[in-house]
Order: C-alpha cells, then sequence, then structure tokens
C-alpha cells in the first residue's frame, strides 16, 4: 500500500475509532510483518496540508493589496512607536535568515530596528550570513556574544541593548507579513496597547505551503492557563517589560509562555490586544520533540501556570492533560441540582448521587410550568445552594468529580458561568463543548467523535467561552440573581446564550471544562421562536474566543 493511501486510510480510522482505533492497528502491524502505518502525529499533519490549497486561496484573499499596502506605508500615527525586533541566533541556516530579514525590509511602518543576539555560532556559513546584515540596512544590529546562553540568554542580551519602546519577538526562521508592525502601531495609537499578539500559520522548509492557520481568541486568561494559545507574533511595551523581567532560562522549553503570563500579570486586560490577522508565518520541520524533551518543557509549564496563579492570588496545583490542568476542587459547599423533568425526583437523585462522588448536594426539581426558564428561575429562588447547577432532565454524569471540576472555576469572582463537555446519548459523540456565535449560535464540536483531537484540541482544554448549553451549566447563586436569572420570553431554547451574553456584558468570563462530563438521553429542543428572538436581542453576536472556519 502506498505512503499517502496508509495515512488515507489511518485518518478513517482515527474519525471513526479515534485514537485507541490507530493505536491498536499500529500495534497490530508491529506484531506482524505489514508495513508500520503512520502515526496519529502524521496523520494530522497530513490532513491540515491537504487542506492548505483551500486555506492558501483564504490567506490571498485576506492579504492587502499593492495599493493598501501604499496607503499603510503613508499612514501617520500620533504615538508613532519604535519597535525593537529581538532574534536570538545560533549556526543559523541563511536561506530562513535572509527570508525573515526580507520580511522586515517589506513592512509598511518603518520605524523599527532589528537585533540579532547570536550565542558564539560555530558555522561559518551562519557567520557570513549575519555578517553582512547590517550593510543591507542601518537598522540592523548584530550582537556577537562570547558564548552561547540559550534561547533566553540569547534573546535577554537584545533586549538590554534594544532601543524600542517595544519589544517585538521573532524566531530566526521565521517570517512575517509586510502589514504586521502596521496593526501593531494602530493598536498601539488606538488602543494604548502594552500586549499585542497576532494570528499565524505554520510554513514547511521550502517557504511554499501555508497551512493550520491558527486564529487565535481575544485575550483568554483561563485558555492562556491551559495553553500558551498567544506564541506568534508577540509584542510587548518596554515599560510593562521592565515590570515583568526578562526571560528566565529556568523555564528553557516553556519560556515564551512564562514571559507572557507574567506580561499579563503586569498589565489589564484592556490593554492586551489581539489583531485577529495571519501575519506570523511559523516554520515547520520534517522532525519530531523527544519524549524526554516534551516532558521537560510540559514540566516548565506547569511551573510557569502555577507561579502565575499564585502572583494572582488563585494558587492551584497545576496537572499535565492535552494542555495544563487544574486539580480539582476540594470543596464542600452545597450545590443545588436544578433539573426540568416530569420524572420521580427520587429517580433521578439516586442516579446522580450514585454517578458523582460529590456529597454536598441537594436536588431541586422545576415544574414546567410557563416555559422552561420562568420554571428554572422559580426553582432557582427555592434552592439553597451556594452555586446552583442546571443540568437537563434526563442526563446523568460521566464523571465521578464533574461537581468539583466545575467548581474549580466556578467559586471564582470574576468567572460568571461555568459548563463542560456534553454527550450525545450513545455517550462516544459530542453534543456540545460550547456554542460558537454568529448570525445564530452554533453546538461547538457537535457530532465530534470523543476520542478525535478537534481543531486546536479546544475540546479537550479549560478554556474560555462565549455562551455554554443549559444540559450543564453551573453560575454562583448569588451571581445568578444579580445578573436577573433567566428571562422568561424564552420557552425552549437559547435563553442561556442570552444569561451567558449578560454575564460577559458585567465582565464576567465563561468557562468550558473538558473534566466535566455528562450524558443526554435526549437532545434539548429548538423553538423558532427563541432563535428569532435571540437574534432580536443581540442582531450581531460577536464570537470573541473562536475564529472563523475556513476549511
Amino acid at each position: 500500500m502506498r505512503e499517502k493511501e496508509r495515512l488515507r486510510r489511518a485518518w478513517r480510522i482515527y474519525k471513526d475509532e479515534g485514537l485507541a482505533g490507530v493505536l491498536k492497528r499500529v500495534r497490530k502491524r508491529m506484531q506482524g510483518n505489514e508495513p508500520k502505518t503512520a502515526d496519529v502525529g502524521q496523520v494530522y499533519e497530513k490532513l491540515q496540508r491537504d487542506k492548505a490549497p483551500a486555506y492558501m486561496k483564504w490567506l490571498a484573499d485576506e492579504r492587502p493589496t499593492a495599493k493598501e499596502l501604499d496607503l499603510q506605508r503613508a499612514a501617520v500615527f500620533k504615538r508613532n512607536p519604535f519597535f525593537s525586533i529581538v532574534v536570538p541566533t545560533y549556526n543559523v541556516k541563511p536561506v530562513y535568515l535572509n527570508e525573515l530579514v526580507g520580511s522586515l525590509l517589506s513592512q509598511t511602518y518603518a520605524h523599527w530596528e532589528l537585533l540579532l543576539a547570536d550565542g558564539g555560532s560555530t558555522s561559518e556559513e551562519a557567520k557570513a550570513a549575519l555578517s553582512v546584515l547590517p550593510s543591507r540596512d542601518s537598522r540592523i544590529h548584530v550582537m556577537w556574544l562570547p558564548q552561547n546562553q540559550g534561547i533566553s540568554g540569547n534573546t535577554n542580551q537584545a533586549i538590554k541593548a534594544a532601543q524600542g519602546d517595544y519589544l517585538a519577538f521573532s524566531d530566526h526562521d521565521d517570517f512575517w507579513e509586510p502589514d504586521a508592525l502596521y496593526w501593531a502601531a494602530k493598536a498601539i495609537d488606538e488602543q494604548e496597547a502594552d500586549l499585542i499578539y497576532t494570528d499565524e500559520d505554520k510554513v514547511d522548509e521550502h517557504s511554499q505551503v501555508f497551512y493550520e492557520p491558527h486564529l487565535k481568541p481575544d485575550y483568554s486568561p483561563e485558555t492562556l492557563c491551559a495553553a500558551n494559545y498567544i506564541n506568534h507574533l508577540t509584542i510587548v511595551s518596554r515599560h510593562v517589560l521592565d515590570k515583568a523581567g526578562l526571560l528566565d532560562p529556568a523555564f528553557d522549553g516553556s519560556q515564551d509562555h512564562e514571559l507572557v503570563l507574567r506580561v499579563v500579570d503586569a498589565t489589564v486586560p484592556e490593554k492586551i490586544v489581539h489583531v485577529p490577522r495571519v501575519l506570523y508565518h511559523w516554520r515547520q520541520f520534517s522532525q519530531s520533540m523527544s519524549k524526554q524533551r516534551l516532558e521537560v518543557c510540559q514540566a516548565a509549564g506547569r511551573r510557569a501556570v502555577s507561579e502565575h496563579l499564585v502572583r494572582i492570588g488563585q494558587p492551584a496545583t497545576i496537572l499535565q492533560a492535552h494542555g495544563y490542568r487544574l486539580e480539582a476542587a476540594k470543596d464542600e459547599d452545597l450545590v443545588s441540582v436544578i433539573y426540568a423533568s416530569g420524572g420521580d425526583m427520587k429517580d433521578f437523585s439516586h442516579i446522580w448521587g450514585e454517578k458523582l462522588s460529590y456529597s454536598s448536594l441537594e436536588y431541586v426539581q422545576a415544574t414546567r410550568s410557563g416555559g422552561l426558564y420562568r420554571s428554572l428561575n422559580e426553582a432557582a429562588s427555592k434552592a439553597g445552594g451556594k452555586y446552583l447547577l442546571f443540568v437537563a432532565g434526563s442526563s446523568e454524569p460521566m464523571s465521578a468529580e464533574l461537581i468539583q471540576e466545575l467548581l474549580v472555576y466556578a467559586k471564582k469572582t470574576d468567572i460568571g458561568a461555568v459548563g463542560g463537555k456534553v454527550f450525545l446519548p450513545d455517550g462516544q459523540r459530542i453534543y456540545a463543548t460550547d456554542y460558537i456565535l454568529g448570525k445564530e449560535p452554533k453546538l461547538h464540536f457537535y457530532g465530534h467523535h470523543r476520542d478525535v483531537i478537534g481543531k486546536g484540541g479546544l475540546e479537550r482544554i479549560a478554556r474560555n467561552v462565549s455562551a455554554l448549553p443549559l444540559a450543564l451549566l453551573m453560575v454562583r447563586r448569588e451571581l445568578f440573581f444579580e445578573a436577573g436569572g433567566f428571562k422568561k420570553d424564552f420557552q425552549e431554547s437559547f435563553g442561556e446564550v442570552d444569561f451567558c451574553l449578560r454575564l460577559l456584558a458585567g465582565n464576567k468570563r465563561n468557562v468550558f471544562t473538558p473534566f466535566a462530563e455528562l450524558r443526554l438521553e435526549k437532545e434539548p429542543a429548538v423553538l423558532a421562536e427563541d432563535r428569532r428572538l435571540l437574534q432580536e436581542l443581540y442582531p450581531q453576536m460577536h464570537e470573541r474566543y473562536y475564529g472563523e472556519e475556513i476549511v
């Protein structure tokens, strides 16, 4: 069987049976005489590259025209920031270095300098390529360090020598779109940004194939604790970086993530600006990270998140999952489980009590009189718990620590609603993790098999979301009534979306955690009149936490 056909077959197995199915066949082939099929990582990479033509067409359409680039060059800014682009180097490949430099020389915003800190390269080819760069442009400076201090140490030397009031971080083998600094300057001019980050994608070794776009959310504190979604391109104001401090070599492997966490602690959310444009291309090479190296990076990342949470007064034990995970809460506060069902309360409480390891619970049954949301409000008014957990009447927990996992976030005063992973009746396919907003709310990851890793692994990490399904939604009782509860005008659907959006408007963040799982016995109803009401209330629902679907 040809390699391409093996990859396609592996991907079909992965979609149908998940990771376990692929690994089962890999083990079987290893025991026999058949050639080994590609691993899951290769399958995923192949799938992303197969999507490249459609994505590259989208990217071409998004790029500014020559006329737009000329207008950018003529733009006048009030603040006119000066950017210092810092790049660590060591035995670089000249072809990639020159591509980076070429992309910087083509920037439509010209007020910048480039500082390349070389950590004692031994390659004559690399040293020659670096030596000629200052002659290409007076804004380029090469620093020859006496020895290699690693990525963090080399970068720090460049930062110390930088003259700019903003520091931009780049790898030597990546490259930028020509309008990257223009959009950063615009964000600084209009929003007084302290931290700016852009969307990015991947590019192959030959700079010909662009793929796997990462269209990032707006600032998402909980997502940032699970993974460094900010990554490239990152630009930080000098005064905030001075407060946050330089890169810490003790966190090498996750040094970028650790620095970003210190930077967000040193500023305010309003000055953390996401530029929703693919302006940075991250070079990918056909080599994998060793297990030992991966474990070092993950350990550094866990420490970085742990120290960040201590700094903000929310200490927690950090565990390793698909990303980083906060250990389940140890609270024993009373939680009121509120559900609407015509069945017997004893049956419901028996099923839930048998499945859960949390004992401090009360069950409150809504009467279903006068509409679902009206009855849930009435039930909430009778509930005595510090936390309210709204669940589908025909459902059962799939994780014993469902309550504790929701409480990890619900107990925080800056958090609004918290939800988990809701499954369809078969317990294998996802009903929803959250809602993606648009013309109308869309159930995120609907029909997705539990073992398949989705786009960015978003169904596997705790993250900020716009809205959560009513089938599994926890909120502090006090906050529920402060926000006005559910609007009684909604009958059977979308009332929770309206509630979550009102929480966001009140500067509360909503959170999805994948570690609280629930199975539905039947799918909730959706009424056309509820959809119309939501669209009247929110004619333009902005999705701040999820980029558009390209391919």
